[in-house]
């Protein structure tokens, strides 16, 4: 993964496992602090306001200069948005 604008590359490493592979959705979220600039993104994989709602949530506790990758499976049940109830 290449964050934008920033001239700084980010090695992913995912899929070690050979159930990772077969996951419905990969989530990332980044904060990266650059010299005076900070970089914020997302990317859904597919979820809905998902990494929106995650970028928020590292807004809050003010991580920076991390990468969270969310992997999720989907079970046959759509768990709309209870699925982030256990977020503060």
């Amino acid at each position: 993964m290449r964050i934008e604008n920033t001239g700084v590359s980010v090695l992913v490493v995912m899929y070690a496992d050979c159930r990772d592979a077969k996951a419905t959705s990969n989530i990332h979220i980044y904060c990266i602090v650059n010299a005076d600039q900070i970089i914020e993104q997302y990317k859904d994989g597919g979820e809905c306001v998902a990494g929106r709602r995650l970028l928020n949530l590292i807004q809050a506790r003010d991580v920076k200069n991390q990468l969270t990758t969310v992997i999720r499976w989907y079970g046959g049940t759509n768990p709309g948005p209870s699925r982030f109830n256990h977020l503060l």
